[in-house]
């Protein structure tokens, strides 16, 4: 195994722990995450049975969040992606 599917497989661990952390479905996460055509608040993805409002409440795991989703997927999403990318909670 290369080091970069090393990489790829610890990236895809780590979201897939980040995912089950914050109750989002994993799938959906990584492909509306993973759109490129993102509108202010067109994409998001929703959190079940935790309260989440915003980025911000996501601490750390926020800017984690998109160095292995840009690990995971070989892309990289610049700050006007990852800033309308939007975090909501079911509540």
């Amino acid at each position: 195994m290369s080091m970069q599917d090393a990489q790829r497989r610890d990236s895809e661990a780590w979201l897939r722990t980040f995912a089950a952390r914050w109750n989002f479905d994993y799938d959906t996460m990584i492909y509306e995450a993973s759109q490129a055509s993102i509108t202010e608040w067109d994409t998001f993805i929703t959190a079940y049975g935790i309260d989440l409002h915003s980025a911000e409440e996501l601490g750390d795991d926020h800017d984690l969040f998109w160095s292995h989703l840009e690990r995971l997927t070989g892309r990289e999403f610049d700050v006007a992606h990852r800033t309308r990318f939007g975090w909501s909670c079911s509540c």
